[in-house]
Formats: structure tokens, C-alpha cells, sequence
């Protein structure tokens, strides 16, 4: 994903659409980290013009602990709408450890 030391979400939304022609039907998408957040966030925001068969989303923050916030940016979810996943995956997995 673009600027990996600076990121921001609309970067990286930009860099994500411009690879849909190569995305089809069915696709499973993985997110892990910061890539888990960006999921989130965008399928929470968007449609995509493919379906989703799977959608896994590993070890995403999804709210700033502590501190100012600053440490995933933009990237932040709001969590009343995270509902509109079921929506746009077929099948969703979590995987989340806190120590």
C-alpha cells in the first residue's frame, strides 16, 4: 500500500480502486494490521463493484488506545456503522488476540 511510513486513508483508498479490474466475483479479501483497519473502514463507507465472498480482518485496532488517537490516523472506523458489513461480505472472520 502506498506510503507505508505516512499513511493516509484516502491514499490508500485511491491505490485500492484503481485495483478492482483485476478483483472478480467471490474474491476473499485479508486485511491485517492497518490493512484490516483500511478494510473496515472502506466497506463500511463503500460498495465495491464485485461481491465478497470472505472478508478476514486480522489484528486491526479498532479504537485509539489511549494517547491523542494518532496512531492509526485516519484510519479510525466508526463503530455504529460496522453493522453494514454483513451486507457487503458473505462470510466475515475476526481474528484478534489482546495480550
Amino acid at each position: 500500500m502506498p506510503n507505508s511510513n505516512n499513511s493516509k486513508y484516502e491514499e490508500w483508498k485511491i491505490w485500492f480502486e484503481r485495483h478492482f479490474e483485476f478483483l472478480h466475483e467471490d474474491v476473499i479479501l485479508v486485511g491485517w494490521s492497518q490493512g484490516a483497519m483500511f478494510l473496515l473502514r472502506y466497506l463500511t463507507e463503500n460498495k465495491t463493484p464485485f461481491t465478497i465472498k470472505t472478508l478476514y480482518l486480522l489484528a486491526g485496532a479498532y479504537r485509539p488506545i489511549g494517547g491523542d488517537g494518532d496512531d492509526g490516523g485516519d484510519f479510525f472506523t466508526d463503530l455504529d456503522t460496522v453493522s453494514v458489513l454483513t451486507e457487503r461480505a458473505e462470510r466475515i472472520v475476526i481474528m484478534h488476540f489482546r495480550g
